[in-house]
C-alpha cells in the first residue's frame, strides 16, 4: 500500500512537470522555427494589438494557473478521501483485534488454571462433596469462554475481509496467521477438553494426573504463541495503515531467543544475532557480581 501511494504521487509530479515542461518547450520550438520574423512582427504590432496579446496572454496564463490549481485540489482531495478509508480500516479492525486479544487472554488464563483444577479437584474442601458438578462447571466454564474467543477470532477475520483491499500485502500473514490459530484454538482444544473430560465424550479417564497437567502447560504455551503473533499482527497492520499516512514505520518483534515471528512474509525463524548474545550475557554477569559485592 506504502509504495502504491508513493507511486501515485511521483506520477502526479511527473505529470505537472511534463506539463509546464510542455508549454516551455512549444515556446521556445516557436521561437527556433519561425526566427527573426517574430522580432519584426512583434515591431509591426500597434499598441492595441500589444494590449489585446496581453490580455490574452493574461488570461491563458491564469486559465492554465488555474487548471495546475484544480488538479492539485483533486489530488489533495483523493489523497485524503483515500487516508479516510485507510484510518477507517484500521480503526474497525484495532477494534476487533483488541477485542480478540482481551478475549485470548481470558481464555489462557482459564486454561493455565487448569493445572489447579486437576490436581485439587478430589479435595472435597474444592469439590464441596460432589466432584460430579464440580467437574460440569469447570467444563461449563471453559466452553463459555472459548465460545467468547472464537467468537472474537471469527469477528476478526471478517473484519480483515471486509477492507481486504486495504491490507492487500497483509493477506499471507493473515493466511499462516489463520492456520495457526484455528488449529490451536479449534483442533488442539477439542483434544485438550477431551483428555481432561473424557465422560463428556463417553470415555473413561486413560491420563495421570501429571500427564494432564502437561497436556494443559503445552496448550497453554500455544495460546501465548498466538498472542505473540497477535503483536506480530498488530505492528504491520499499523505500518500497512497508520505508516502509509505518516510515512512512517514500526520496526518488527525481535525476541531474545531463537523463535518464530510472523511477517508480511509469513512465519520466519528469527535469530538473534550473536552480538547481543555477548552483551546480554556480560549485562547478566555483571548484574550477578554486584549482587554478591
Amino acid at each position: 500500500m506504502q509504495s502504491y501511494r508513493k507511486t501515485l504521487i511521483l506520477i502526479e509530479r511527473l505529470f505537472f512537470v511534463g506539463v509546464m515542461f510542455g508549454i516551455g518547450f512549444g515556446f521556445s520550438f516557436l521561437v527556433l522555427v519561425m526566427g527573426s520574423g517574430i522580432v519584426d512582427w512583434i515591431n509591426a504590432l500597434t499598441s492595441k494589438e500589444v494590449d489585446f496579446i496581453g490580455s490574452v496572454g493574461g488570461a491563458v496564463t491564469t486559465i492554465l494557473a488555474a487548471l495546475v490549481g484544480v488538479l492539485a485540489a483533486f489530488s489533495q482531495i483523493r489523497k485524503q478521501f483515500e487516508h479516510k478509508v485507510i484510518h477507517t480500516a484500521w480503526e474497525n479492525f484495532q477494534q476487533h483485534l483488541f477485542n480478540f486479544s482481551s478475549a485470548l487472554i481470558d481464555y489462557s488464563s482459564v486454561i493455565q488454571w487448569l493445572n489447579y483444577f486437576v490436581t485439587s479437584q478430589n479435595n472435597p474442601l474444592v469439590n464441596a462433596g460432589n466432584i460430579t458438578k464440580h467437574r460440569t462447571d469447570k467444563w461449563d466454564e471453559i466452553n463459555n469462554q472459548h465460545n467468547k474467543v472464537i467468537t472474537a477470532y471469527f469477528n476478526l477475520l471478517s473484519s480483515f475481509e471486509s477492507y481486504e483491499i486495504i491490507f492487500m500485502s497483509l493477506r499471507k500473514m493473515k493466511s499462516e496467521f489463520n492456520e495457526v490459530t484455528s488449529h490451536v484454538l479449534l483442533n488442539k482444544h477439542k483434544d485438550l477438553i477431551d483428555d481432561i473430560f473424557p465422560e463428556f465424550i463417553g470415555q473413561p479417564q486413560t491420563k495421570t494426573i501429571d500427564q494432564q497437567v502437561q497436556l494443559i502447560n503445552h496448550f497453554w504455551r500455544e495460546t501465548t504463541v498466538i498472542s505473540a503473533y497477535l503483536d506480530d499482527f498488530r505492528t504491520e497492520l499499523q505500518n500497512e495503515t497508520l505508516g502509509v499516512i505518516l510515512d512512517k514505520h514500526i520496526p518488527g518483534r525481535r525476541p531474545k531467543v531463537k523463535c518464530k515471528i510472523l511477517t508480511k512474509d509469513g512465519l520466519i525463524l528469527f535469530k538473534p544475532n550473536k552480538w547481543f548474545k555477548t552483551i546480554r550475557r556480560l549485562k547478566h554477569e555483571l548484574t550477578s557480581r554486584l549482587r554478591v559485592v
